[in-house]
């Protein structure tokens, strides 16, 4: 067998050995193994031709050109696979099993820039007989203009390699960048550049140079469990005590269904302002892309409270007038109206009316408040006077209510638990009437007992109608047991 011969022969067994190995990575991947196929089917297509070539140039060995030209070709795609090789074992196999499937991508760079630039050494040396010496005496005076015309490039590169080994700005990381006074998600962590993913969904480039002398917030992770720590700060007026003022939060944060149970929310009262006492409020989100969202519902939820609890906002000291807010005026003749559609007060005297409406509370929610829950215990009747509001069981919606409609009259009528949740759907103004104001015209008028009772005995019989056989079996009815009943015994008209 001639020289020539010999090295054909052990280039086509190398190609065809890289043939076989890559056809077998993307057999596996295909078959649902979880194995690397990058650049897998390039060099599949890229040894084909490497074969045919090989076997062509054979054949064309004793034409002087073509034959040359051909080989010269041939031994330089030999060379990219064998590198090819060499890359997919090291950078896509070696790392992602050192590194269980996270290897840094500057590591994955920096193999694969060190595998190729060896062989583009040897080819150098092997394919196109070049001297290494030459090439670097002359081109050293080139690579010192090219290094002082790049500093900002490679600024940003030696950068790079600080940020990929610093485990705060990892992929999947939330940072908030102050001189650029943008939050955003890390996607990409490059040589040159940091890719972040803003809450607005695009794509925002920060060279690396500058994330290393910027201020950055890095949202941590709480103890990688998926949930992300958020503050907001809020200032209450003097007259407000502490303990009350923190309920009032507190509340607002139960309420709000964007805010994980656990861990649970803080309140801290962080300082006494010129004008105001501040309150500093820490709690959790699973999804960081409603940051925003959410601290916009809870400062609005937070003021209506305020509000329904008759204070107001601080205004700076030097304010000379004091402005007194008001939400909502409602004309007497409108609140009557809607009174009067509710069939418990439909017995009422004029007096007794004009008492109610006296005495009953405005009370305004901001759209996703909760008004009542279900299992909790209430006293009072709420009639809607404006807004539309969402009623749920077992965070099922099974219902809406609008202007004109009311909700309650159980828990005023016998102080039994709420039977359904009742959420605002927009900003909603809501008349409750509660069981101080309604026990004093109980008290003062007998006949509106008897009259009540009626009604309620009647209606309970009619929604026994709709009852199957077998839930009227089940529900067995006493005189203890009758609405009727629990509404005397309720208001202290009738003794167990």
């Amino acid at each position: 067998m001639s020289e020539l011969n010999f090295i054909i022969l052990n280039k086509l067994g190398v190609l065809v050995f890289i043939l076989i190995f890559f056809i077998v990575i993307f057999s596996l991947n295909k078959s649902g193994k979880k194995v690397p196929i990058k650049g897998v089917t390039k060099t599949i297509n890229l040894s084909l031709f490497g074969i045919t070539l090989l076997l062509f140039a054979y054949e064309l060995k004793d034409v002087p050109i073509y034959g040359k030209t051909a080989h010269l070709i041939q031994n330089l795609i030999t060379l990219i696979c064998v590198a090819s090789l060499v890359k997919y074992i090291i950078v896509e196999l070696f790392l992602n099993i050192k590194w269980k499937g996270d290897a840094p991508n500057f590591l994955k760079d920096i193999y694969t820039l060190i595998i190729y630039l060896l062989f583009a050494i040897i080819s150098l040396r092997l394919v196109f007989n070049i001297e290494l010496s030459s090439v670097i005496t002359t081109s050293a005076v080139l690579t010192a203009a090219i290094a002082f015309a790049m500093q900002s490039t490679l600024a940003n590169v030696v950068s790079g390699f600080s940020i990929q080994i610093d485990k705060n700005l990892k992929k999947g990381k939330w940072i908030y960048v102050k001189d650029k006074d943008i939050y955003g998600e890390i996607v990409n962590v490059g040589f040159r550049y940091l890719t972040l993913k803003t809450l607005e969904n695009t794509l925002f480039i920060v060279p690396n140079n500058q994330i290393l002398q910027s201020p950055i917030n890095i949202y941590s992770v709480e103890k990688d469990n998926g949930n992300f720590a958020l503050y907001a700060t809020i200032g209450l007026r003097y007259e407000l005590a502490p303990d009350k003022a923190k309920n009032i939060i507190k509340n607002v944060l139960e309420n709000n269904r964007s805010i994980l149970k656990k861990p649970e929310p803080k309140i801290y009262l962080n300082r006494y302002a010129d004008s105001s006492i501040e309150y500093r409020i820490k709690f959790y989100i699973n999804d960081f892309r409603y940051k925003d969202q959410i601290l916009d519902s809870i400062y609005s939820n937070i003021w209506y409270a305020v509000i329904r609890e008759g204070y107001d906002f601080p205004y700076p000291h030097r304010e000379l007038i004091r402005k007194t807010l008001s939400i909502h005026k409602t004309s007497y003749e409108l609140i009557r109206s809607y009174i009067e559609k509710c069939y418990i007060f439909q017995f009422l005297k004029e007096q007794d009316l004009e008492y109610i409406i006296k005495h009953l509370k405005e009370k305004t929610y901001g759209s996703g408040e909760t008004i009542v829950k279900k299992g909790d215990f209430g006293d009072s009747l709420f009639i809607i006077g404006e807004g539309l509001l969402d009623v749920y069981i077992d965070d099922e919606r099974v219902g809406e209510l609008k202007k004109g409609d009311f909700f309650g009259e159980h828990s005023l009528l016998t102080g039994e638990k709420r039977s359904a949740t009742v959420i605002a759907r927009t900003e909603s103004l809501l008349f409750e009437i509660t069981k101080e104001i309604f026990s004093n015209i109980i008290l003062n008028t007998p006949e509106l007992v008897e009259k009540l009772s009626k009604i309620m005995d009647q209606r309970e019989e009619e929604n026994l109608a709709f009852l199957t056989e077998k839930e009227k079996k089940d529900k067995i009815v006493t005189e203890k047991t009758r609405l009727s009943y629990r509404f005397k015994r309720f208001f202290g008209l009738v003794n167990d």
